[in-house]
């Protein structure tokens, strides 16, 4: 079976959904102690790993409904449409906040959010999905 770019989107969606549902079940609810670089990072994580799965997931689906599609500019662009989705959703979660009844607003979980979207569009200059289909196709053909 050969590698293909899609399985480590996968992966990342997979690692970082697991990693957050294990931060918020396991880590956060029993942490005990009060170091304050432990307490920030308990505090980022959450916002930090989304912001890097949700993209994953979205490339993946933005790639598989643009298969049939002829418009350039999507498949060319859709790393940044998978990023542009998930920032707006999660920092729109993170500004909801303001108004929930129980909510915790935090200006560094939008910086976090940000900058886990920029470790992922660094994924995926190092490994795109369209480039190396295009490639495969045309060294099959």
């Amino acid at each position: 079976m050969k590698w293909k770019p899609d399985y480590l989107y996968y992966i990342i969606f997979t690692l970082c959904f697991a990693g957050f549902q294990f931060l918020e079940d396991c880590i956060r609810v029993n942490y005990q102690g009060n170091n304050d670089v432990v307490v920030y990072f308990l505090g980022i994580t959450p916002n930090f790993l989304p912001a890097v799965g949700l993209p994953a997931a979205f490339i993946l689906i933005i790639s598989e409904l643009s298969k049939n599609n002829s418009n350039k500019l999507v498949k060319e662009n859709q790393h940044f449409l998978a990023i542009v989705i998930s920032q707006i959703g999660l920092i729109g979660w993170e500004i909801q906040q303001v108004i929930a009844p129980y909510g915790t607003f935090d200006w560094n979980d939008i910086l976090w959010t940000i900058i886990g979207g920029g470790v992922f569009y660094l994924i995926w200059k190092s490994m795109p999905i369209n480039n190396n289909k295009e490639n495969n196709t045309a060294n099959n053909g």
